[in-house]
């Protein structure tokens, strides 16, 4: 999240405390002193568990939902692994439903459910590349694989990220029997995950004649044994963001960002939109809210 970001989201979060507040006061016009400090204490303490989660999400972490479990960054408050904002909405809503039915069930005095936050997920639209941003990225590669030290890795992961949108623990996971080049008229790729859980995200991408030849000269300069890019995703994050630190960009390139753009390119190309969401791996469900961000970026042309 960019400092603009912050301080129109947290601006704004602010607001609604205030404007909260009027709204309590009105069915309330005599309250105590104690109820309208714990009114206010309730709004503020939502505020700052936003702030600090913000805080938290923009930090060098950023990405951190494709990393492990066991290597999600910690609340700086409680301690505790952070979840995603949808993943702590599902779990809220998920409580809150339980006790509606409980509550009366059990013949409990109060529903214990109530003093939980309902905090509303209202993420910024992701930050992409503009056409003459991706551009200017492909001419770095060039010159970051013809430079006083070559090296080619950059212009071959970020060529990759473009055309097919992979995210960074697909890319991590990503091996040389996973890539198919017997027909030349049938380029592709195969998307694997080692958890059964996570085998409906397996798909087929087709890969373009450009990026296998860049692939092609790779294999011929590093060749990596087994995986396809044998080194660790902090490598790889650093490589990616190599493109755009050379091509004069005022942007940090990551897997985030790619996945994005190649996206969104691929709705301006008139792409359907379910094909779309196979390419990225998304469910029905998942792709409502993806699909109207892609629309919503194309049409204000980020």
């Amino acid at each position: 999240m960019k400092r603009t970001d912050f301080d129109r989201s947290w601006r704004e979060r602010s607001e609604e405390v205030i404007t909260g507040m009027k709204e309590w006061r009105l069915p309330h016009p005599k309250a105590t002193f104690a109820a309208i400090a714990s009114a206010l204490d309730e709004r503020l303490a939502a505020l700052r568990a936003r702030m600090l989660q913000d805080a938290a999400l923009a930090s060098a972490a950023s990405g951190w939902t494709d990393e492990p479990e066991a290597e999600w960054p910690v609340c700086p408050e409680c301690g505790q692994r952070l979840t995603s904002d949808k993943t702590y909405g599902r779990r809220v809503t998920s409580l809150k439903a339980f006790f509606r039915w409980a509550t009366p069930m059990a013949e409990l005095r109060a529903d214990p459910s109530e003093t939980i936050l309902q905090l509303s997920v209202r993420s910024p639209l992701p930050e992409i590349l503009t056409d003459e941003e991706v551009e200017k990225c492909l001419a770095a590669g060039e010159i970051l694989r013809r430079g006083e030290k070559p090296d080619l890795r950059p212009l071959v992961l970020f060529k990759l990220l473009l055309d097919t949108g992979l995210k960074k623990v697909e890319v991590a996971n990503l091996k040389k029997e996973h890539i198919d080049l017997t027909h030349p008229s049938d380029l592709h790729l195969y998307v694997r995950y080692p958890d059964k859980k996570d085998w409906p995200k397996e798909r087929k991408l087709k890969l373009t004649a450009e990026w296998v030849g860049l692939y092609r000269d790779y294999l011929a300069e590093y060749a990596p044994k087994d995986a396809v890019f044998p080194w660790s995703v902090r490598k790889l994050e650093m490589s990616l963001g190599e493109v755009g630190v050379a091509a004069g960009l005022n942007k940090n390139v990551s897997f985030d960002m790619m996945r994005w753009t190649c996206a969104v390119r691929d709705y301006k190309a008139k792409m359907e939109e379910d094909a779309i969401r196979r390419k990225m791996g998304l469910s029905p469900i998942q792709w409502r809210e993806t699909g109207s961000r892609i629309k919503k970026l194309v049409e204000e042309g980020v």
